[in-house]
């Protein structure tokens, strides 16, 4: 009896699966441009878009051209670590439809590294078998890339991990700049192809029909591509009595410490792949000193009191062997772990991993909301000082408001020192005229920008 294996890749993919574009790029380098130029570009081809935003609130699903039908937005969260199940889960339904899709964008956070993106394709079986991984796209802005290639490790793997590297806005750089752009590029990564385009104008078939993703570029840019990335850096498994135990950490921390308990009745790599997915699905919790830590549970304990020893209990429901997985190496926090009687237990075996792709905690967003118009000349005075006064340290500016006297929407976008503002379709006639900005950056001033807000408010509201 013979069976017939789907052909693959040079990269190991399936060539029967659906194609899959990632694109990538830093806050405000276009890629909502770019995604709304393909979906106008190619209206004849069924596209799944998975967007992704930064901040507290999405407005980016709000600003892309595809319909509900074909829109699935993920915004609770970055698609390369917090919100990763949830990708899983979004591309197996796809690729179980009865009229399945001709290709899927996958549009991340300004902020995501696209490895562990990618990296989803070759390491988990549901996915890979049904869906391929044709190539990393990333745009980044002429005007801007420079700086951000210097000040952020993301933009930096964002440019390495590519195959393919959109120079957009090449209008707002001269000719010697956007060489100059080139060579920076070319340095970080020799092997991508490089194109130059205006507002999102990339030829579509370059972008959809690159022909397949680099595996040999990824590993050399990320030589740890194929290995799982886990939300933990270290594990270690007790032999433990059924009874009362206490674990006594005694360094002093703003963060909390997260950790999981799970009995050790599989093999590690099972363990290792159901601890990250209870911990990355999970709403955790912050535990304070002398709380009690239930097994099977993953919790933040509160390192804070300065001098004190922190203990945290936990019961055993029956002898066995357990695994405890904690986020940072617990030889930092002084960890000790005692039975009832307070003798230290000791490890059976303990591993050290690489912790997970984290951001910036710098960078944050701040979104500001009115439910009626504003006043479009204040509106106009106020972002332009902000973004002048502001340009180093905010990255992006980007929104959807009612204007007073417009029948239209205006979408706002802005990146560093450059403003827009553009109309959009007209409100419908159900629909609520409201306003809606949302600030990306280091240092915001919360209640700064809230109080220029509300003087742009529109005087009849």
């Amino acid at each position: 009896m013979s069976t017939t294996c789907s052909p693959l890749t040079h990269s190991g993919q399936y060539l029967d699966a659906i194609p899959v574009t990632v694109v990538t790029g830093f806050l405000g380098s276009g890629k909502t441009t770019l995604l709304n130029h393909l979906l106008r570009s190619r209206p004849d081809r069924r596209i799944a878009v998975i967007e992704n935003d930064f901040g507290e609130t999405s407005i980016d699903h709000d600003l892309v051209i595809a319909t509900r039908r074909n829109l699935f937005a993920l915004s609770d969260g970055c698609v390369c670590c917090t919100v990763r199940p949830e990708l899983m889960r979004i591309l197996t339904l796809l690729t179980k439809r009865a009229q399945p899709y001709d290709h899927i964008v996958i549009e991340t956070t300004g902020l995501a590294d696209p490895a562990p993106v990618a990296q989803t394709f070759f390491v988990d079986d549901r996915v890979k078998r049904k869906a391929r991984l044709d190539a990393v796209v990333t745009v980044v802005d002429a005007r801007h890339v420079m700086q951000h290639i210097e000040a952020s490790r993301v933009c930096l793997d964002q440019v390495a991990f590519a195959d393919l590297i959109l120079v957009n806005k090449c209008d707002l750089a001269t000719p010697e700049e956007l060489d100059h752009v080139e060579s920076r590029i070319r340095q970080v990564n020799a092997a991508a192809r490089i194109q130059r385009i205006t507002f999102g104008q990339a030829p579509v078939d370059e972008v959809l029909e690159h022909g397949g993703f680099n595996l040999e570029q990824a590993l050399r840019s990320k030589p740890a591509f194929l290995q799982e990335d886990y939300p933990f850096e270290h594990v270690s498994v007790y032999g433990l009595r059924h009874g009362a135990h206490t674990l006594t950490l005694q360094a002093e921390h703003e963060e909390p410490l997260g950790v999981l308990m799970v009995p050790n009745d599989a093999t590690m790599p099972e363990l290792e792949r159901a601890a990250t997915t209870r911990v990355l699905a999970a709403q955790v919790e912050t535990v304070s000193c002398e709380a009690s830590v239930e097994i099977g549970i993953p919790v933040r304990l509160d390192m804070r009191n300065p001098g004190s020893v922190k203990r945290f209990h936990l019961h055993v429901p029956e002898s066995g062997e357990y695994a405890l997985f904690a986020q940072y190496n617990p030889r930092e926090f002084g960890l000790r772990f005692t039975d009832g009687s307070g003798h230290a237990q000791t490890p059976l075996t303990s591993i050290d991993y690489t912790l997970a792709h984290a951001h910036d905690d710098s960078v944050a967003s701040v979104t500001l909301r009115h439910e009626g118009a504003l006043d479009e000349a204040r509106l106009a005075r106020w972002l332009t000082r902000l973004l002048h006064g502001k340009s180093a340290s905010l990255y992006r500016l980007k929104g959807i408001v009612a204007l007073a006297g417009k029948p239209n929407r205006c979408v706002i976008h802005g990146v560093h020192s450059l403003l827009n503002f553009t109309e959009d379709r007209p409100w419908e006639q159900h629909e609520e005229r409201s306003s809606q900005l949302v600030f990306i950056g280091r240092g915001l001033d919360r209640r700064a920008l809230r109080r220029a807000f509300r003087n742009c408010i529109a005087r009849q509201d």
